[in-house]
């Protein structure tokens, strides 16, 4: 049947759960919250839309997410919508961008470098300037390059 409390409630040892549980209100856990099984674990927000979910070892986060610190990946990881990032981004692997790329906005650009195995070889756009400086020493010429001001 139904357990309801109405006021404070302790507990001291384990406490096992087969079935549901709804909690409203402030709720403190001092020690571990073990969730076994094929279950689904959510955390709700104050904005409607905006949770916490865990299922089949898969955290998803619905809505917005605010980090302060470092946040370290390892493995996959897949980013849907928009990501605003303030501060320096690193990649240790690979990055690999399936849609475009967009560096800037019109009449805010900045600076892109792309670096080769060769040390003081690159290949940067100047947003200062709006310039495509190649610096390099052999450039192969054999392909085809287009030219268009507009």
């Amino acid at each position: 049947g139904a357990v309801d409390v109405t006021g404070d409630a302790s507990v001291t040892g384990t406490v096992t759960v087969n079935g549901g549980v709804d909690v409203t209100g402030a709720t403190s856990i001092a020690g571990d919250l073990t969730v076994s099984g094929a279950s689904t674990v959510y955390l709700f927000g104050a904005t409607t839309g905006s949770y916490f979910e865990y299922f089949n070892d898969i955290v998803t986060l619905h809505g917005g997410i605010d980090l302060t610190g470092d946040l370290t990946v390892v493995g996959a990881t897949e980013l849907q919508g928009e990501m605003t990032v303030s501060g320096d981004v690193s990649f240790a692997g690979t990055a690999h961008f399936a849609s475009t790329m967009t560096v800037g906005e019109d009449d805010t650009g900045h600076d892109v470098f792309f670096y080769g195995a060769t040390s003081g070889s690159h290949m940067r756009w100047d947003s200062s300037s709006d310039k495509l400086l190649v610096v390099a020493r052999d450039i192969d010429t054999s392909g085809t390059f287009v030219h268009s001001s507009g």
